[in-house]
């Protein structure tokens, strides 16, 4: 995967389930979404409806922040700086408690 955003949505979709599992919902999700831009013009629940297989429409809400934050502060493209991918909404290391 060469497309930051397609790297992004699988790191995100691959938490806590395995490959064989995310592989075809993940392609099906960024043919119908193939940019932050198009996904934050998407419904909550039309991406829930992608996801569902899954077992994780919790997500759905993260990918939506995700690519909110990539439309409103990065022009919809994914930051090439590890610092500014850290700071991305579910990408950095989860914060202690």
């Amino acid at each position: 995967m060469k497309d930051g955003w397609a790297v992004l949505v699988a790191s995100l979709l691959l938490r806590k389930t395995t490959v064989a599992q995310v592989a075809e919902t993940c392609e099906k999700l960024l043919r119908k979404f193939p940019s932050p831009q198009s996904l934050l013009s998407a419904g909550e629940s039309e991406v829930v409806e992608l996801i569902r297989p899954l077992g994780i429409h919790q997500r759905a809400r993260q990918l939506r922040g995700l690519a909110k934050v990539l439309v409103e502060h990065f022009g919809g493209r994914v930051p090439c700086s590890r610092e500014e991918l850290k700071k991305l909404p579910g990408i950095g290391r989860p914060h202690s408690r």
